[in-house]
């Protein structure tokens, strides 16, 4: 096999192929199979399975980040000149495992904003064989059905670019189904977590929220200090998320990360929150391992109940943010080999997705933006995601 990302045609070869030689091996080597030739990692059959067959939801992951090295800049190019994202590009993000992009971008101004959405709905025009802007739940299951395109979702990290409660609506109608409260610092809807003084919610805040509920889309505070944290889940009628924070009980003083009383808040909403696997938010010091990660899996379920163990870890979910086109890479000492090498290592600390072996997250319409939702309808619609409910089993292998 070469180096390029495998086909589910070479996938379902590979694994025959494996099935025969492995026959009379012992258990623990059965079901695992090297899919990279630049990469001695191997994989088990059931995390390559998850990742073929469900659909992984990103919850946070900028795309391509800005490489100025590049000439022109591959990011700025794709979204400026009609024809630059090749079939090349395609395959790269349709082979990675993740099959929708929550974008997470942040915008200063209602202009740039505009500017921002424009830009990426002239990218799913312009390339809508292969891409589909996700603003429906039933937009998940076109693309369970149909392999063959990448779903994209329009987030932003920000809310600085509602001016008034209608920008909700004009952006929802441009979109939008995601957007945090704060970035790190102050402004006209909260505090962010670097803020000086955590002034909590502020009145238009909570009207911001409100009309988020309205229109079906969903309230995140992942950036937001402990205060308007705690008053934007208060606030909310619908699930809010946690689309990338980790467990504060794990990193004492990290004020990234969220308490286990702001956890079980949250999932009480029916929300879910997306563990990162960013250094900085898993251990305060060096080195940080792929175990670290894993510490925040292992904890923030018991959070979600006051410290007892539960089955169902039901709102907890993986971000990929720094896994998604890897494939045995190392950054900064800690070695992470995509998606099905995450789900690997989980399954050894005896965290598999439920349900078939499939992650069931029980992500409500109104996280996507289901517009009928606003309204009251189906709350607690089961998703096939990749991110959300895990239960803690007895490893039937080793990954």
């Amino acid at each position: 096999m070469t180096g390029r990302h495998p086909s589910r045609r070479d996938v379902v070869r590979t694994l025959a192929a494996g099935a025969a030689v492995t026959l009379g091996a012992p258990a623990i080597l059965r079901g695992r199979f090297r899919l990279f030739a630049a990469s001695s990692a191997e994989y088990s059959a059931r995390a390559i399975r998850l990742v073929e067959e469900t659909v992984v939801v990103d919850m946070l992951n900028q795309f391509r980040f800005p490489d100025f090295r590049e000439k022109p800049v591959k990011s700025q190019l794709w979204m400026e000149q009609p024809g630059s994202f090749t079939r090349a590009d395609y395959e790269l993000y349709l082979r990675s495992g993740t099959r929708v992009f929550a974008l997470g971008s942040g915008m200063p101004s209602y202009d740039a904003g505009l500017k921002w959405a424009a830009d990426w709905n002239g990218f799913f025009a312009g390339y809508s064989d292969w891409f589909l802007r996700i603003d429906e739940v039933a937009d998940f299951a076109r693309l369970a059905k149909d392999r063959s395109k990448v779903g994209v979702m329009l987030t932003m990290q920000n809310a600085d670019h509602f001016r008034t409660l209608d920008d909700v609506n004009v952006f929802w109608a441009l979109g939008q189904r995601v957007s945090q409260l704060t970035y790190n610092t102050t402004n006209k809807f909260g505090s962010g977590f670097l803020a000086d003084d955590d002034q909590g919610l502020t009145p238009f805040g909570a009207q911001l929220v409100e009309r988020m509920n309205q229109v079906g889309m969903a309230v995140d505070v992942s950036h937001s200090a402990d205060r308007t944290t705690l008053d934007g889940i208060a606030a909310s009628r619908k699930p809010v998320i946690f689309s990338h924070a980790s467990c504060r009980a794990l990193l004492p003083g990290g004020l990234r990360a969220k308490t286990d009383d702001m956890i079980r808040a949250m999932a009480k909403t029916g929300g879910v929150m997306g563990i990162p696997f960013l250094r900085f938010m898993l251990k305060v010091d060096e080195p940080v391992t792929m175990e670290h990660a894993l510490d925040h899996f292992d904890h923030a379920p018991q959070a979600q109940v006051a410290g007892a163990r539960i089955e169902h870890a039901q709102h907890v979910g993986i971000l990929g943010r720094e896994i998604q086109l890897a494939v045995g890479v190392k950054r900064g000492g800690m070695r992470i080999s995509g998606l099905r090498g995450v789900l690997r290592d989980l399954a050894r600390r005896g965290i598999e997705p439920a349900d078939r072996a499939i992650a069931v997250a029980r992500v409500p319409d109104a996280a996507v933006g289901c517009r009928h939702n606003a309204v009251g309808a189906g709350r607690d619609r089961q998703l096939e995601l990749f991110h959300g409910t895990c239960r803690r089993i007895e490893a039937t292998d080793q990954g």
